[in-house]
């Protein structure tokens, strides 16, 4: 199948990206925005992505840090059809099609997911993270996270998205051994949030802070002799 141009055109710019500056997050529709107010919340959502990537960078680059996240951003992936996002079913229905998809687009991680809202509560964002082989360390391609929407979520980068990005640019960093500084200060970020995390959702900081404390571990250990 003939992909339209609007959507080739955003693939082609994605995998220009080499595997050494993936700092793409692509982003896919969501499940369960079927109703006005999950739709818009979906919105409000991609929209506080696309804002918080670059947020991100520039703390990081602020903070003294790597220069190089400067591109660091949200890429929403158009449905073949031009009508909203891709979904999916539609781009990456499998196991396997994620790994090509992450692969050949040059993405740092995928983001798919759905809208939720407990009775009583705010909606909230179920997001799973797909790492593809930056996964590798942690033994999994992928980490579920949630996302309430409140105006901390808003304001700020200490958040679960936030800590998953990082320790992504971590790990692609880390791989070269002559950039490990470069990727012990991001974890070091990382560390930061997921503990800013553990405040509001235990369970789900313990988890980020783990992950990033064994690849902070593996780093000291592979590049001691380097």
């Amino acid at each position: 199948m003939r992909l339209p141009v609007s959507l080739a055109a955003l693939l082609m710019i994605a995998s220009s990206a080499s595997a050494d500056d993936r700092l793409i997050v692509h982003l896919f529709q969501y499940g369960s925005a079927n109703t006005p107010d999950k739709k818009s919340a979906f919105l409000d959502f991609q929209d506080l992505m696309a804002e918080k990537l670059p947020r991100l960078a520039s703390e990081l680059q602020d903070a003294g840090g790597v220069s190089t996240v400067s591109g660091l951003k949200l890429l929403p992936v158009p449905s073949t059809d031009g009508d909203g996002l891709a979904t999916t079913s539609e781009r990456i229905p499998s196991l396997e099609d994620r790994r090509i998809y992450w692969r050949d687009t040059g993405a740092l991680a995928l983001l798919t997911g759905r809208v939720t809202q407990e009775q009583g509560q705010p909606f909230a964002i179920r997001s799973t993270v797909f790492w593809g082989e930056l996964g590798g360390l942690a033994g999994r391609e992928s980490i579920d996270l949630e996302l309430p929407f409140t105006s901390t979520t808003y304001d700020t980068t200490n958040d679960s998205h936030s800590v998953a990005v990082l320790y992504s640019l971590a790990i692609e960093i880390g791989e070269d051994c002559s950039s490990r500084g470069d990727a012990f200060f991001l974890l070091n970020q990382a560390q930061l949030r997921a503990d800013a995390v553990m405040a509001d959702a235990p369970a789900l900081g313990e988890e980020l802070r783990l992950l990033v404390d064994t690849a902070a571990a593996d780093l000291e250990s592979r590049c001691a002799g380097e």
